[in-house]
């Protein structure tokens, strides 16, 4: 599948922050969205079935992509189903052909984040440092705690979209957010941090700063 001509490419991102994100645009904006020019990836995903209630995609279809209509051609979902060293690579084939290429890997308009209570982000964590330079698009990763098996996009990949987005919303969030900019510098030994820190134009959404 080619790019479509206009098309705007957004990354989602699973977890509760999406969740809550996804159920304001439906509620909020369904009327002041062209949403027939979005077309939809992930930034990362959980190795269960798409009808799994632990997949980031069983979320986004129930809440966002069905209650507005998204057509099935306009919805790139990373297989969480499949074998994750197949489908990292059959992922990262399918940005190379679909979207447009920048310094050598795949350019998205733009990714949303979120940030675990770990400072982990999409599924690079805090013990998988590596996937943060990786230059292949798409990596597994693992859960440090459950090893449940992840597919993510990496580092670089998610730095080279055009436009960053990090949510970190929920009185929840508060001890990660200190921890993140503690005495006012960007802690880079957190994966969240260092790809706040290397981002060009990343914008951070809070519902806290005190």
């Amino acid at each position: 599948m080619q790019r479509k001509k206009g098309a705007f490419s957004l990354a989602l991102s699973g977890g509760g922050t999406a969740q809550k994100m996804f159920k304001h645009w439906v509620r909020h904006w369904r009327a002041d969205i062209a949403w027939e020019r979005l077309r939809f990836y992930w930034v990362d995903e959980r190795c269960v079935p798409p009808d799994d209630e632990q997949s980031n995609f069983f979320h986004a279809k129930q809440l966002l992509l069905d209650p507005l209509g998204i057509p099935e051609e306009d919805i790139h979902r990373m297989r969480g189903e499949g074998d994750p060293q197949k489908e990292a690579r059959r992922y990262g084939m399918s940005l190379k052909q679909t979207l447009p290429m920048a310094n050598g890997l795949p350019r998205l308009d733009c990714a949303i984040l979120g940030i675990g209570d770990d400072g982990h982000t999409a599924s690079i964590f805090p013990n998988t440092p590596a996937l943060l330079k990786k230059r292949a698009p798409c990596a597994v990763s693992a859960h440090p705690q459950s090893g449940q098996k992840r597919i993510t996009l990496t580092g670089p990949t998610l730095l080279n979209a055009k436009h960053l987005f990090v949510a970190l919303i929920g009185r929840e969030k508060k001890p990660i957010f200190k921890k993140l900019f503690h005495d006012g510098e960007v802690d880079v030994t957190l994966p969240s941090g260092y790809l706040l820190d290397k981002a060009r134009w990343p914008a951070l959404f809070t519902d806290f700063g005190d």
